[in-house]
């Protein structure tokens, strides 16, 4: 099945699932995928499955040879593109509901798939992660304009801010 243009956030979750299921025997997952449609470019963020330690580059190469070789990546796709594995980095990608709780007080920017509470997109402080005992995740960030909150699944994109001033981060 090819993917659609522009490729949604749903598909990029199947992508960043079938690609955890090929690395775990590395003791890797992937956090999150996304599509730079200017380059197409598919993007892959890797990390270690315990956050135990930090992602080095030879573990990005071996992923990366991984990718090319399985050939279900290629079928999503009715053209070339390119394909970039990498390390969260500072900036550290969030999508998973573990992704914000171990995140809590950082600093975030967070943009979703569509308005809420007059917003789509914004930055702020990552106050808190309620899981209902029905229903969805809802998570809270504390912005200029207040608390903001949404539920997990209406997560476009998201991911730490590093304070690049003072070189010690949020």
């Amino acid at each position: 099945m090819l993917v659609a243009f522009p490729v949604e956030r749903t598909e990029l979750n199947r992508i960043a699932d079938h690609v955890s299921q090929l690395i775990v025997d590395q003791g890797l997952e992937c956090i999150e995928t996304l599509w730079l449609a200017h380059e197409r470019t598919l993007q892959i963020f890797i990390d270690d499955r315990d956050r135990q330690k930090t992602i080095t580059v030879d573990e990005c190469a071996t992923v990366s040879r991984l990718l090319n070789e399985d050939t279900s990546l290629d079928e999503l796709f009715d053209s070339r593109y390119n394909l970039e594995v990498s390390s969260p980095g500072l900036e550290r990608p969030l999508r998973l509901l573990r992704d914000f709780q171990d995140h809590l007080g950082k600093e975030v920017y967070v943009q979703l798939t569509g308005k809420v509470q007059d917003r789509r997109k914004s930055k702020g402080l990552l106050q808190a992660v309620e899981t209902p005992t029905a229903g969805e995740p809802v998570v809270a960030v504390t912005t200029d304009g207040g608390t903001w909150t949404f539920g997990l699944h209406q997560v476009q994109k998201a991911h730490l801010l590093y304070d690049w001033n003072d070189g010690a981060g949020s």
